[in-house]
């Protein structure tokens, strides 16, 4: 039951943010031209890349040795290093600036922007982790409840006091990672009265974070690489309107992100609590990964089912973002099922294999981005995104079980996700309801027919969560 209600506190902020994020979405686009909102969301993609670098992987250390050294001085330690290496970055930013300005858009200058911007990304992100590790599952959702609500008011009152364009969002954002980060600080102050004299405890030093970090740094650079490059492409070979408009259809998917990030958290230090104390119990794991991949083959139907409905929220001049949906719904989906594959490479400690997953994936979509968005515009950049997390997602299962098998139904698994691709190709490409909904039941009964065993499990599990909220009442 505490675990429970643990998991609830953490997701329960998600959540709260898919429903805010319903409202924000539509407000927003209404509000701003789709050209502002493509320049803008281009420099927040950038932006995030260049944040890689100032983490250098030390959020992730930071999590790894929170419960084996004195908690202060390693905040410290990473504190210190991430501004070392973003003054550095912001010397570049500098330099560059005509270049990397005239990129995103010839008519401005974003570097002083671009420092302010990772400078309180970073300073947000590590006051984030606080309220994760002190496991404040509460505080933690508020905060991202009122991330959705500080973005949506900073960037609405921008855009009419200043000008309903991409500044009101870069800037919107900016001050939202810095209101949220005063607050944080308000809601942790048992962190900052811990006293680190345990004599017991280990001192990490910076060599130490530094070996630990560094390969976790290459890794989630090639990733965000492997999330952007496709607007960088597109940035490249169409119109910001354009732009604007497959951004505006992450948007949508970005609700499906929920899912993903809620699971995410959870299941990580349940998987591993699980593999400390009972690691030969591997029908844990099995009956987790079947279920949750049943849960994203729905989701993932659905989403193309109601793709039209989504776009509705976007404004009129966004609804061909309802033709890109189905690549990039497979994102979020099959994300989250790897996440219950993988664990095993987490398992034995070998994380240079995220390397190699990241690096091959990255290929793939560099590859099939300069194939596809040529001639197909926004529609192949969607094409390679999905495709590419396929190959992102057999990788991740394959290295994940290879290290710590467990029976998954991975034939099943290949065989339903060829013929939702199949479907996804086929609606994207060839304009008909009835290819849509049919293809749609068709899919269904393919699931019931691989996975009936899993779909009953599920209906179970609900029903015995309905029962127990009667009795309750």
């Amino acid at each position: 039951m505490l675990l429970i209600k643990k998991m609830f506190s953490f997701s329960i902020g998600n959540i709260g943010a898919l429903f805010i994020g319903i409202i924000t979405i539509p407000i927003i686009t209404r509000l701003i031209a789709p050209s502002e909102y493509g320049v803008a969301n281009l420099f927040i993609t950038i932006v995030s890349v260049l944040s890689i670098f100032s983490l250098a992987g030390l959020d992730q250390a930071f999590v790894r040795f929170f419960y084996e050294t004195k908690k202060k001085n390693l905040l410290k330690k990473c504190y210190i290093i991430s501004i070392m290496v973003t003054s550095i970055l912001s010397l570049f930013l500098f330099i560059f600036d005509s270049k990397i300005s005239s990129f995103i858009s010839p008519d401005s200058s974003f570097s002083i922007l671009m420092i302010l911007y990772i400078f309180s990304l970073i300073l947000f992100k590590f006051s984030l982790l606080i309220l994760r590790m002190m496991q404040y599952g509460y505080r933690y959702s508020l905060i991202q409840v009122l991330q959705k609500v500080f973005d949506l008011v900073f960037i609405v009152s921008l855009a009419f006091l200043l000008s309903p364009d991409r500044y009101a969002i870069i800037i919107g954002n900016i001050l939202t990672f810095i209101s949220l980060s005063l607050i944080i600080l308000l809601f942790s102050k048992s962190f900052w009265k811990i006293e680190d004299n345990d004599k017991e405890i280990r001192v990490i030093n910076y060599k130490e974070l530094l070996k630990y970090s560094i390969p976790l740094l290459i890794s989630s650079l090639m990733t965000v690489l492997f999330q952007t490059l496709d607007k960088l492409f597109l940035n490249i070979w169409v119109s910001n309107e354009e732009l604007g408009i497959y951004t505006a259809g992450f948007k949508v998917i970005a609700i499906l992100n929920v899912i993903q990030a809620s699971f995410a958290v959870i299941w990580a230090p349940i998987s591993l609590e699980q593999y400390k104390y009972n690691s030969e119990d591997r029908n844990f794991y099995s009956r987790m990964s079947k279920i949750i991949t049943v849960i994203m083959f729905i989701t993932c139907i659905l989403v193309v089912l109601l793709k039209d409905v989504f776009v509705l929220f976007l404004g009129s001049e966004y609804r061909e973002a309802a033709s890109i949906i189905p690549f990039l719904a497979l994102m979020p989906v099959l994300y989250t099922m790897s996440e219950t594959t993988v664990q095993g490479v987490n398992f034995v400690l070998k994380s240079h294999l995220h390397i190699i997953i990241s690096g091959i994936s990255l290929a793939v979509n560099v590859l099939l981005c300069l194939i596809f968005i040529p001639t197909l515009g926004m529609k192949g950049a969607a094409m390679a995104v999905g495709f590419s997390y396929v190959v992102f997602y057999l990788m991740r299962t394959f290295f994940g079980l290879k290290h710590y098998y467990f029976e998954n139904k991975m034939l099943e698994t290949i065989i339903m996700l060829a013929a939702i691709v199949l479907w996804i190709i086929l609606v994207v490409f060839i304009d008909s309801n009835f290819l849509l909904y049919f293809g749609g039941l068709i899919l269904f009964s393919i699931l019931i027919i691989l996975f009936k065993q899993e779909i009953l499990e599920c209906g179970a599990i609900l029903k015995n969560r309905f029962r127990v909220s009667e009795v309750k009442e």
